[in-house]
């Protein structure tokens, strides 16, 4: 909230509520997606079904892969975003522009 003037602050906690949301929302179903297209359309079946116990029925290796699969792209969103943030430069200075608005 340093980077925002005083009076812009309670909209950027909003939005920053708001994209930490969506980056969960979408985070949770790709993961899901990627996890679930890696399994046998039979092992989901049993899984929602309530008949599949353990992991007799599944194909653990494809079940891993998947899980992998989610991970590296969630890592590599990560980096995305540490780069990003690292190019955003300096930390604005607020002060001046706000003195000369109040006066």
């Amino acid at each position: 909230m340093g980077s925002v003037p005083a009076h812009k602050r309670g909209v950027a906690a909003g939005l920053r509520t708001m994209l930490n949301t969506c980056g969960s929302l979408l985070s949770i179903s790709l993961s899901m997606a990627i996890i679930s297209s890696s399994v046998t359309p039979k092992a989901m079946q049993a899984l929602f079904v309530g008949t599949q116990v353990g992991s007799q029925g599944i194909a653990i290796d494809n079940f891993i892969g998947g899980l992998r699969l989610a991970f590296g792209i969630s890592f590599a969103f990560s980096i995305i975003g540490a780069v990003l943030s690292y190019m955003r430069g300096p930390q604005p200075k607020w002060d001046s522009i706000e003195e000369s608005q109040s006066a």
